[in-house]
């Protein structure tokens, strides 16, 4: 077994291993805007004749409420008060469209409808034919220096998971040991946290759970980190640099990650309709507010909290 093991365990396989790992994200991503793009451009040619047609003829229509329901059948379904996503699922699926809809429905039984309803649902339809379009034609992303520094840290992450296989490919493969064998393992399911963490640390969950999973699978990469660093070369201060080292690439690349998502299309349109989701949730969210999508990490809303709280007493003292 372990003579397989050696045989299968090259440099060479296992750099091949992650480069189709990050070509299986590369084709999933392609693979779903080439499903928008079939399944949803036809949807919005309609889509267009629609709003245009709500504001021509306006509050005196007589056809408004079957033009409503052409409108709902041509919007994804699970946007309407969806409760098991987060604001970005949300987004996604139209819910700001399915919200304006039964505002105008409301307001249409209770005869107090006016223009200006119809018009914010016209223009929250083109809102979602421009993230189709940008999905369809993005297919080369515009760099900035966010999308820079994310790759920067991701690629180091990578070259660092990589020098400790390396690095211990003796004691990892031509002869291991138990301990040997279960940091290989850890340090593989670290190369997937990689791709995995900061995509989770975007999702947008209105739950305090995913903060604090995110945060402890960071000190958790680290930890992996530090304690190979530490078997190899058996020096508490190489460890430490390691684990520091790992944890400051991960915590980076989540970082960069939320403001390529914040300075996204999706992410403006999210924080727009911040309270209308939340009104949607129920009361369990009324005395919470949304992490801005720049303050992903709870690290980094405990330090404004206490900005603010030292603000507020200062201004208790004047």
């Amino acid at each position: 077994m372990y003579e397989i093991l050696k045989q299968i365990a090259t440099p060479a396989i296992i750099t091949g291993l992650i480069s189709s790992l990050y070509a299986y994200f590369q084709k999933k991503k392609e693979d779903y805007r080439k499903y928008v793009y079939e399944n949803k451009q036809e949807n919005f040619k309609e889509l267009v004749v629609y709003a245009d047609e709500l504001v021509d003829k306006g509050i005196t229509n007589p056809d408004l409420e079957k033009l409503l329901f052409k409108i709902s059948q041509k919007i994804n379904p699970y946007g309407r008060k969806i409760k098991t996503f987060g604001k970005y699922q949300w987004i996604e699926d139209d819910g700001y469209v399915w919200y304006q809809i039964e505002i105008i429905e409301k307001k249409l039984a209770s005869q107090i409808l006016q223009i200006e309803d119809l018009k914010e649902l016209a223009h929250r339809i083109q809102i979602s034919k421009r993230l189709l379009d940008i999905k369809v034609e993005n297919n080369i992303p515009l760099i900035n220096s966010a999308k820079i520094w994310f790759n920067l840290f991701q690629y180091a992450m990578l070259l660092l998971q990589l020098f400790f296989i390396y690095s211990g490919y003796k004691s990892f493969i031509e002869q291991p040991t138990l301990l040997s064998s279960s940091l290989i393992f850890w340090l593989l399911v670290v190369v997937i946290l990689i791709f995995l963490l900061p995509e989770l640390s975007v999702n947008e969950s209105d739950d305090r759970n995913p903060e604090i999973g995110i945060t402890l699978l960071s000190f958790f990469i680290a930890g992996v980190d530090a304690w190979t660093a530490y078997y190899l070369f058996n020096n508490s201060f190489i460890a430490f640099l390691g684990g520091m080292g790992s944890l400051l690439l991960i915590v980076g690349e989540v970082i960069s990650k939320a403001f390529i998502f914040g300075g996204s299309e999706i992410g403006k349109v999210s924080t727009i309709y911040i309270e209308e989701y939340r009104k949607l949730q129920g009361p369990e969210l009324s005395k919470r507010r949304f992490i801005n999508n720049f303050r992903v990490i709870p690290f980094f809303n405990k330090i404004k909290n206490l900005f603010h709280k030292d603000k507020r007493e200062g201004n208790d003292d004047l």
